[in-house]
């Protein structure tokens, strides 16, 4: 197999990148010019190859959906990254692999880790979304899901597929051959989950990162917000009280 790169197309972040997944130039390299944020980062150990691959996000994104994007296959600058890293000068090719979409081929030496860290945005979604038919749009996406119930018991297990619910439409949690939930109980009470949306025979999958993506939320977590504005003040009149949120 002959791979051939003529120079870089330059796109402005991943949710460009990602419009590009049905007029991409096989072979073409393409250059994200703004930074992206590291959302996970995977070991993969398989078919005698031992990878990394990456998941990123565009940095100060207000939503993950279709501004993440996997990258296939980091080897020098693996031990380099965690979540939160910024990485500015991001070069790879686009692929669509099994309909998943990812970067690979990725210009390692060219690709710049500044040391800086930043916030990693995670977006609220039902699983039911995850099943509609906009789900293409939260590949590779860090996403939350609150209200989980878990169909199966015991313990996780590597590389194994869990059914979960949310009371909208069940969907698959997957594990990773990594992670520090492996050898946990599967939680037998309503939980919230965080992961990255992988694909798998036409449909999405959530893959955890670490145990702390699996639990229970705080009771004041999901509170709403009230802002109360009181006036005027002083008074020794009438007094004005008003909420929003």
């Amino acid at each position: 197999t002959y791979t051939f790169t003529f120079g870089y197309i330059d796109v402005a972040d991943l949710a460009a990148l990602n419009a590009l997944r049905d007029s991409y130039v096989e072979g073409q390299a393409y250059r994200i010019t703004n930074p992206v944020v590291v959302t996970a980062v995977i070991g993969k150990f398989g078919s005698g190859q031992n990878t990394t691959n990456v998941w990123v996000q565009d940095q100060g994104c207000e939503t993950t959906v279709s501004h993440s994007m996997m990258l296939y296959r980091i080897e020098e600058n693996a031990s380099n990254l965690q979540v939160g890293s910024v990485i500015n000068n991001l070069i790879g090719q686009l692929t669509v692999y099994n309909d998943l979409v990812e970067m690979q081929y990725i210009d390692e030496a060219s690709m710049e880790i500044t040391g800086e860290t930043a916030d990693v945005t995670v977006t609220t979604v039902t699983l039911s979304e995850l099943k509609g038919e906009n789900a293409l749009d939260y590949q590779n996406a860090l996403v939350r899901v609150d209200g989980v119930i878990f169909a199966d018991t015991g313990s996780f297990e590597e590389n194994t597929s869990y059914n979960i619910s949310d009371g909208t439409s069940p969907i698959v949690f997957r594990t990773n051959r990594e992670g520090s939930y492996l050898g946990e109980a599967i939680p037998t009470t309503e939980v919230s989950v965080i992961g990255y949306i992988g694909w798998y025979k036409g449909q999405a999958q959530i893959l955890p990162r670490v145990k702390e993506d699996i639990f229970t939320p705080s009771a004041n977590e999901s509170a709403r917000r009230i802002e109360v504005a009181v006036y005027p003040n002083p008074t020794d009149g009438e007094l004005n009280v008003r909420a929003e949120g």
